[in-house]
């Protein structure tokens, strides 16, 4: 998704656990090669976040 200004890439994702998340970082970290320099004008942003509003384990959207 993009913000309004069309300037920003946004993604996020949902995770089961912490644990989950975790377990995934060497997958996720080995892709980081990939990806070219050119893609970004500035460092990444990260924002984490321990709860979302109407979510939690086990529900179904």
């Amino acid at each position: 998704m993009h913000d309004a200004d069309g300037n920003r890439l946004i993604g996020s994702s949902l995770w089961a656990s912490r644990k989950a998340f975790d377990a995934a970082l060497p997958v996720i970290r080995a892709l980081a090669p990939e990806r070219l320099p050119e893609w970004s004008a500035r460092p990444d942003e990260r924002v984490f976040s321990n709860a979302v509003a109407g979510w939690h384990a086990g529900a179904r959207p």
